[in-house]
């Protein structure tokens, strides 16, 4: 299983793998889809 490091600040980050990242992804579109979605850049998605 491949894995991917995520960082987010200077020397700070944390590992995931591919598939987990995949499953991350599909939930935040799922909800970015709902009417009631309060993300700011939900028109980007």
């Amino acid at each position: 299983m491949g894995k991917t490091l995520v960082e987010y600040e200077k020397d700070k980050g944390f590992w995931i793998s591919e598939s987990m990242m995949q499953l991350v992804l599909y939930y935040i579109l799922e909800e970015a889809e709902k009417p009631e979605c309060s993300l700011l850049i939900r028109k980007t998605l």
